[in-house]
């Protein structure tokens, strides 16, 4: 699903002007996979998907990380 979002933004060539890295607009993406347990914390859910969010624009942009935890 994610990589469909991208192909489809990426279809659209819609500028960026701004950009350092690609003239047009992409989507990077950061998630998590996680075994559902009661003391999962939702700030903690967060934050690891905030953590693949940097890594995928680290890596390159334009990308999607799930994180297995």
């Amino acid at each position: 699903m994610l990589k469909k979002l991208q192909d489809h933004i990426a279809k659209l060539e819609r500028p960026h002007r701004a950009s350092q890295v690609s003239e047009y607009v992409t989507l990077s993406f950061g998630a998590v996979n996680v075994k559902a347990n009661k003391s999962l914390e939702i700030k903690d859910l967060i934050a690891w998907a905030d953590e693949a969010l940097y890594r995928a624009k680290a890596e390159g942009r334009n990308r999607f990380i799930i994180e297995e935890k």
